[in-house]
């Protein structure tokens, strides 16, 4: 396996206080830091963090909000960049 884990989870919000209070208070995620526009919560080995400013999605525009990335770690990034490569990713 070329992934041992998921390091972070950024997830793009648009009101920040709204989604710490979800993250916090509904689903009870220990909260590392927090700011206007970036803040952390730690699940276990895993970060999530919630990047704020994001935009709502509208009719026909494409907004970010919601939108996630993953962070994974490895042991040997070039390694992995080349595999996936190979694989056509």
């Amino acid at each position: 396996m070329i992934f041992s884990k998921v390091n972070y989870i950024m997830v793009m919000v648009t009101d920040m206080e709204k989604s710490i209070q979800f993250y916090r208070d509904k689903m009870e995620f220990s909260m590392k830091f927090s700011s206007d526009f970036w803040t952390e919560f730690e699940v276990g080995e895993t970060t999530i963090a919630l990047h704020g400013g994001a935009t709502e999605k509208a009719g026909a525009e494409k907004g970010d909000a919601g939108n996630c990335t993953f962070g994974f770690y490895v042991d040997n990034i070039d390694g992995v960049y080349k595999t996936l490569c190979d694989r056509g990713v």
